[in-house]
């Protein structure tokens, strides 16, 4: 029996794809059904203001490539039409880019992620989607942290405070009496 050796393009395809899952820090999986060239070329550019990119893949080779890094879970979302969002700074800016861009155009369809080796089923990717970005996280801690010291500093500065209106009335009543 004949075993047909792989076309190279697909052997490159199958590498190219098990790189960008062992680089990603997330990689979210939706259907792009519906959707023209215009608007696929649009979404890629969202992706990529985000420190993202979109990959359209057939299952077959995304499988491999999911078998390749030992992601052997993921490989069984591949099912109809799929792109991969690999996102590889913020890790809820791939959901979030493409919940956005969904709900303006049609109805979400986000069907599953893989993030820091596990898998997310639809519904925990979607909720993904609606994590803080990485700034706004930070400028909340920020926040926290400083609410403490300006409180503190209130509660210092109260006692001078109430010197100076002590002293302010006191004059003025000298000055009423004089």
């Amino acid at each position: 029996m004949l075993t047909r050796q792989p076309r190279p393009e697909k052997v490159e395809q199958v590498e190219l794809i098990a790189e960008k899952l062992r680089q990603a820090n997330v990689a979210v999986l939706t259907d792009y059904r519906g959707m023209n060239t215009m608007r696929l070329v649009e979404l890629r550019q969202s992706m990529k203001a985000v420190g993202a990119e979109l990959m359209v893949v057939k299952n077959t080779l995304a499988r491999l490539a999911c078998e390749k890094v030992g992601y052997y879970d993921f490989k069984q979302a591949f099912a109809g039409p799929v792109a991969i969002a690999f996102g590889y700074e913020d890790i809820s800016a791939p959901a979030k880019t493409l919940m956005d861009f969904f709900r303006r155009y049609r109805h979400p369809v986000v069907k599953a992620a893989y993030v820091q080796g596990r898998l997310l089923d639809e519904q925990s990717a979607r909720q993904l989607a609606e994590l803080p970005t990485k700034e706004q996280a930070m400028a909340e801690f920020l926040g926290m942290l400083q609410a403490p010291l300006a409180e503190f500093l209130g509660i210092l500065e109260a006692p001078v405070a109430q010197l100076i209106y002590l002293m302010e009335a006191k004059a003025d009543q000298l000055e009423k009496t004089a």
